[in-house]
């Protein structure tokens, strides 16, 4: 047997699930924080750069989300690398 519901009912189930089903949004402060280092030593630099920014987070009560770097050769055998590091302020 099928059960029969009206219309009208099914329409106030529909939107009672729809609005119990709400999404919940928070917001977080986010910081990116930016550096560079020229050297010759890359893993060097990029500890050194992962260290100081990981430092500068967290003195201000923040969470290391990620970090990245690029690195450029430069034309005289040196290096530039360039770091980012992304810092929770919640």
């Amino acid at each position: 047997m099928k059960a029969i519901i009206p219309l009208g009912l099914f329409a106030l189930l529909t939107a009672t699930q729809a609005m119990a089903s709400a999404p919940s949004i928070q917001r977080d402060t986010v910081e990116r924080l930016r550096g560079g280092l020229n050297g010759t030593d890359v893993s060097t630099m990029q500890r050194q750069l992962q260290n100081a920014m990981t430092a500068d987070c967290q003195s201000t009560g923040g969470k290391v989300l990620g970090f990245s770097t690029e690195t450029l050769e430069r034309g005289d055998g040196t290096y530039e690398v360039m770091a980012e590091l992304t810092c929770s302020m919640s």
